[in-house]
């Protein structure tokens, strides 16, 4: 896939991101919700997901809602991960949050333009369930 050049980007050439998004909070849908408008100030989004439950992967926690989105960011990947952490931040989410099983949101860039930052939500089914319904699964896989 190659960087596509699209006018609604602050520069030339935009780079296309997936991002994963999940959370397991009381307020869930919530947490989604604001994160994905705090994710528009850093990218366009062009397709989502449906928001959608699944277990966590250890069985214990709670459940998780998730949601995957495809779009545009003028971001190179390092930006963009340190931007997706600080909006994790911003909405609550503190280092030792995962490790006590609460998790108020979780945004994973897993696509950065052409190369898979996280290979690992690729065997994962809580992202791999929502990215199979965007029209670009078949592009990436």
């Amino acid at each position: 896939m190659t960087h596509k050049k699209i006018n609604s980007c602050s520069q030339e050439y935009c780079f296309p991101v997936v991002l994963c998004l999940g959370s397991n909070v009381s307020d869930k849908a919530e947490k989604i919700t604001q994160a994905v408008d705090a994710l528009k100030r850093l990218m366009v989004l062009k397709e989502s997901s449906a928001v959608y439950e699944t277990a966590d992967d250890n069985g214990t926690d709670a459940m998780y809602l998730n949601m995957v989105l495809y779009g545009f960011t003028s971001l190179d990947s390092k930006e963009l991960t340190a931007a997706c952490k600080k909006v994790e931040t911003e909405l609550g989410r503190a280092p030792a949050d995962k490790a006590r099983g609460v998790v108020p949101i979780d945004i994973d860039p897993v696509y950065h333009g052409d190369k898979c930052l996280s290979p690992f939500h690729l065997t994962r089914s809580y992202f791999m369930d929502g990215f199979k319904t965007l029209h670009i699964y078949e592009i990436y896989i």
